[in-house]
């Protein structure tokens, strides 16, 4: 499990339970030493702002919503097979009619390979995977379909 799985991890414990987690069902739950996850609560704390706090008496930790809204992790993530999800979804769409929608895919199927390749994904491994029969292609101009979408 990498830093981001056991920070969505933690996020999850910490999010389902309405008393104070002890740092034994944490380590359990995250695969990981006493020292590990001490890190990435501190992680969480610092560069995410999560509101963790220990309780001595219960020997645990919550997140202290102080009466507001409860924590949630910023913006959008994904753990590694959502993105695998994402890029075969990707790769069908490719498949299935070629340039169609390349441009707008083009940044997202960047920022997805440069992800997986930082969880150690090999280049291109998913293509490889993924195979597509077709046994009837419908033939249309991308370029009339383009201006009919866009007229609708």
């Amino acid at each position: 499990m990498d830093k981001f799985d056991r920070i969505y991890a933690l996020h999850n414990i910490l999010s389902s339970h309405r008393q104070p987690v002890p740092m034994t069902k944490i380590m359990a739950e995250l695969g990981c030493a006493k020292a590990t996850a001490k890190r990435i609560i501190e992680h969480m704390r610092l560069y995410l702002a999560a509101p963790i706090s220990y309780d001595r008496e219960r020997n645990g930790y919550y997140y202290d919503s102080d009466g507001g809204h409860p924590f949630e992790l910023p913006g959008l993530w994904f753990n590694t097979s959502e993105l695998h999800a994402l890029l075969t979804a990707q790769v069908l769409l490719e498949r299935v009619d070629p340039g169609l929608y390349s441009e707008q895919l083009a940044p997202l199927r960047q920022k997805i390979k440069t992800i997986l390749e930082n969880a150690g994904e090999k280049d291109n491994e998913s293509n490889r995977r993924i195979r597509i029969l077709s046994l009837a292609k419908r033939q249309f101009d991308n370029h009339v379909f383009r201006q009919v979408a866009s007229a609708v």
